[in-house]
């Protein structure tokens, strides 16, 4: 939750003002490449914190979520993108296929895959990457992210295996700490508080491969349980 862990205001800007502003600018009439947003203006829409990070929240209540439109999205995504003028632009989806994560995906650069030990995520992964396949997606843009990662004899899944069942270059591996799950809780990010952290070495192998500064390590891939358990033409 980018609103509590960064620390925003949950009063002030979000995502439903903005989209409501443009779907008023286009009942007005007015053409979809005409709607264009400056630095500034964008600026008034967006958060900052005391970190100095940009975001644009997302609804506070899920009804309003629902009264945005694919359209008003990609308005706003392709200002944030070519009239922001930020260095990089994260969007965080969620592994379905609706048109909010479907846009994103489409103008991204990179994507990060994001997979855990645990069975029915890693079902729910392969389905998704199934269905970007058949309708012709590039997938050469999908990295691999692997989260919460915990001791074998703990989820009886390894690494390894979940390697071999998502084959894209793995970028990090950030292992389960209940030190970030402390500071997420006090709005306190681990990466801005202890630089020695395990966790935050793993965020820099990230900024270190989108800023093409660190090869990423390889790691040998073995048969295991989840290659026995989805067939290789599934993914």
């Amino acid at each position: 939750d980018v609103l509590t862990t960064l620390d925003y205001d949950a009063r002030g800007n979000n995502l439903s003002f903005w989209a409501a502003e443009v779907r008023e600018r286009l009942r007005e009439g007015e053409a979809v490449e005409d709607i264009q947003y400056s630095r500034k203006e964008i600026e008034e829409h967006l958060q900052t914190n005391s970190f100095g990070l940009y975001a644009l929240i997302a609804p506070i209540a899920h009804e309003d979520s629902m009264e945005i439109e694919s359209q008003e999205l990609e308005i706003i995504l392709d200002n944030i993108i070519k009239n922001g003028e930020f260095d990089f632009v994260v969007c965080d989806t969620g592994n379905n296929t609706g048109d909010a994560s479907v846009l994103a995906l489409e103008k991204s650069d990179d994507i990060f895959l994001v997979v855990t030990q645990d069975v029915s995520t890693a079902s729910c992964n392969s389905a998704f990457l199934s269905t970007m396949q058949k309708i012709d997606f590039d997938m050469s843009k999908i990295k691999l992210l692997i989260n919460s990662v915990m001791p074998f004899k703990v989820t009886q899944v390894g690494v390894e295996e979940l390697e071999q069942m998502f084959p894209y270059q793995c970028v990090a591996r950030i292992k389960r700490s209940s030190d970030v799950i402390k500071a997420n809780n006090c709005s306190k990010p681990i990466v801005l508080t202890d630089a020695t952290h395990e966790f935050t070495k793993e965020m820099k192998n990230i900024i270190a491969y989108l800023l093409g500064q660190e090869p990423i390590e390889t790691v040998q891939r073995k048969k295991g349980f989840f290659s026995r358990l989805f067939k290789k033409g599934e993914r």
